[in-house]
């Protein structure tokens, strides 16, 4: 499971959780892991990839995480 989202909503969701050790990740750390992620996706050949845009979702919303759920179960 891949939790995707753009390195802005990224560094948003950084400052929300307000932890000190996360607080010097920079943009283009995380637009280059995006990157990387993004081409290990397309080499998984062991397990199905299910890809979720992070910024689309809220999975303490109980449509959302059942949607996910759902999603889950029919991939496995």
């Amino acid at each position: 499971i891949y939790l995707k989202a753009p390195a802005p909503y990224l560094l948003k969701r950084i400052r929300e959780k307000a932890a000190v050790y996360e607080k010097e990740i920079k943009p283009w750390y995380l637009e280059k892991l995006n990157r990387k992620y993004e081409a290990w996706t397309k080499t998984v050949d062991f397990a199905p990839v299910l890809i979720f845009n992070a910024e689309k979702i809220d999975l303490k919303n109980q449509k959302d995480l059942a949607s996910v759920i759902e999603q889950i179960k029919l991939a496995i």
